[in-house]
């Protein structure tokens, strides 16, 4: 027994256990972020600072959530995004993972964004409405209040749209704003005359399968930890075998 408990040998079955449990925490973390998103729990409404945070991305749990954000226009803030349908729902994929391509039997014109200077520095952009003839509608000017549904930038993983000739993306807004801007954008539930209202993408968090990537990290950080174990074994029974033989 006391050829298992020299200096070396504790010294191998420290580092063999800290490798092990090294190897199954990674495992477990790998396991909870391949249902990270299926656990989520949507927040309906509250603060833009708190469901927004300032220099983050936007928490899952926010998309589709209503606040209120205040600030005054960027007189240069505006973009368009253009070739989509009032109905934001309607770009949603119905099977992610597969280039689908849409006619719309519905009227095609643009989503028209400015970018709101909020009271705190930053910035963020909202989608004002949707219009067959955008550019006949002035940029806004002036403070104002804007109520809307926060959504998500349509660069993320999870966001899984028809196809499109030009995504809503953060750095889309960010190339319009003098600052730093939120994650994600707004869509303006308030009626603005000229515009016609857009309804959002998702009016709650979106819906998400396991990430089977992270389910394979699970069971390839499993495997290391029995590689592991089986390599401490052998090095113990050889260290015992020639201890014996000399």
């Amino acid at each position: 027994m006391k050829r298992y408990l020299t200096a070396r040998m504790l010294g191998i079955h420290v580092l063999a256990l800290l490798a092990i449990v090294a190897c199954l925490a990674l495992s477990r973390w790998q396991w909870s972020r391949a249902h990270f998103q299926t656990s989520i729990s949507a927040t309906t409404s509250g603060d833009f600072s708190t469901l927004s945070p300032r220099g983050d991305y936007l928490p899952l749990s926010s998309v589709g959530a209503h606040t209120t954000v205040h600030g005054t226009w960027s007189p240069s803030g505006r973009f368009l995004v253009t070739q989509r349908p009032t109905s934001g729902s309607s770009l949603i994929n119905p099977n992610p993972g597969v280039h689908t391509v849409v006619e719309w039997a519905v009227p095609i014109g643009a989503w028209v964004g400015d970018v709101l200077n909020l009271e705190d520095g930053s910035a963020l952009g909202v989608v004002r409405g949707w219009s067959d003839n955008p550019q006949s509608f002035p940029t806004a000017q002036g403070m104002a209040t804007v109520t809307g549904v926060l959504q998500s930038s349509e660069d993320a993983d999870y966001v899984a749209l028809v196809s499109v000739p030009e995504l809503l993306t953060t750095n889309l807004v960010l190339a319009h704003s003098a600052v730093s801007v939120h994650d994600g954008y707004l869509v303006s539930s308030q009626d603005t005359r000229g515009l016609t209202e857009v309804i959002p993408i998702y009016a709650s968090v979106p819906h998400m399968s396991v990430h089977w990537r992270n389910v394979i990290y699970t069971v390839n950080w499993i495997f290391f930890a029995l590689l592991i174990m089986a390599m401490w074994i052998r090095v113990v029974r050889d260290s015992v075998k020639d201890a014996n033989a000399s």
